[in-house]
Order: C-alpha cells, then structure tokens, then sequence
C-alpha cells in the first residue's frame, strides 16, 4: 500500500468533503477518516450538532452555489448520491471534478465496505485514472434479498427480505425527518432504477487490495444486530 506522505516525507494530510456524512455510512467513513488524520468538511441539508474535527457546509447537493461554497480548499470529495438513479448526478460529478483533484463516487448496486470507502478517498492521489472520477463498488452486485440472506447467515438466524409498499415507505422517511421533496424523489427513483451490474476494481487499485465482501462485512458487524 502506498505510503501517505507528501513529496518532502511528511503526512499527507488529506481536506475532504463528505457528502450524506449523516447517514450510517457517510459517519462511518468520517471517523475512518479522522482516524486517518485528514481534514473533514460534511456537507449536510440541516446543521448538525459540533463535532470536534469536523466543518460543516449547510446546502443541498442540488443546491450549485451551496455545493461551490463547500468545495473551496478542499482537494477530494466523497459522494454518496441520495438517489438509486445516478443519471442526474452526472452535470455534479462534471462539477465536483473541476473543482476538486480527486473525486470518489460510491455506487449503490454493488455493496461497499466503509473501510475500503475511507481508505479509498485518502490514496486516491496515488492513482491515476485519467482524471475520471474514482467508482467505487464492492466485488459483486447484490439486491436486498442477498444482503439479508448474507446476514442471516452472520447471525445464525433465519431471514427474509419482504419490500415494503411506496406509502409504508413514504410514511417512515417523513416520520425520520426526510423532506418531502426528497422522499418523493426517492420513491420515484425506486420505480425507474436502470439495472446495472456495473463492478469496478477501483478499491483495489487504490486501496492495493481487493473490495471487500458483504459477507465479510455481515460477519465483522454481526454485534452491532445482536
């Protein structure tokens, strides 16, 4: 793995924009992050409680002067797209490219661990991939029913994955505080999401080792479902 230090041998000390560092995975990928050393700035819709260690930028992803603000002085970007079609985040990524060395997009078909997330936005200077944004994916393309088989087989419990209806759904992400606006867009997205299979190896050549697997995940987290 290459060493994280900069051309005069001292730590290489990433500033990184993290976007949705509110949910379960964006906060784990800020305290790997700061575990690391680097500079975290979260860019959320509503500010959040202090943290010590971590800027947080106010504004929407749709929002383009919010998203410029937060950009400034930062030299990578770690987004999760909130929604399952990515198309329209294709005119953001162009952006966030302009404005930043490096850019890290996690892909929401093919599972990633938040280890190999967070070790990824770190290295992502040592890699060259011809100033294309780095996807990330994990090793292998699983729906929700596999994922909660995998992890029925971590906890020695048997599971089974029942989808929920559009206005049960509706219902718990209005009750958890989502906006109206992007609930619906959620929704919608579920109904029009275009298959992929889309795998890549960027994990492991920015990481020099491969994705992790889900089940690998599932068995190293089992504790936290107990």
């Amino acid at each position: 793995m290459p060493d994280p230090t900069g051309p005069t041998g001292s730590l290489y000390r990433s500033s990184i924009l993290v976007t949705g560092a509110t949910g379960n995975l964006g906060r784990e990928v800020v305290d790997r992050l700061q575990a690391h050393g680097a500079r975290v700035r979260c860019l959320v819709r509503d500010r959040a409680a202090p943290r010590p260690g971590v800027e947080w930028a106010v504004g929407d992803l749709t929002d383009p002067a919010a998203v410029r603000a937060a950009l400034v002085g930062v030299d990578a970007v770690f987004l999760i797209w909130p929604l399952l079609d990515s198309a329209p985040a294709h005119d953001l990524v162009a952006e966030l490219i302009a404005a930043a060395p490096r850019v890290v997009f996690l892909s929401s078909t093919a599972v990633v661990d938040e280890r190999d997330a967070a070790v990824a936005v770190l290295l992502g200077h040592y890699d060259q991939l011809d100033d294309k944004p780095h996807l990330l994916t994990g090793p292998e393309v699983l729906g929700r029913a596999d994922q909660v088989a995998l992890l029925g087989v971590a906890l020695r419990r048997r599971l089974r994955f029942q989808a929920a209806t559009a206005d049960l759904s509706r219902s718990r992400m209005l009750t958890a505080g989502g906006s109206e606006q992007l609930v619906e867009a959620l929704l919608a997205a579920s109904l029009r999401r275009p298959e992929s299979n889309r795998i890549t190896d960027h994990v492991e050549r920015l990481t020099g080792r491969p994705a992790g697997t889900f089940a690998r995940w599932a068995i190293d987290h089992a504790g936290e479902f107990s």
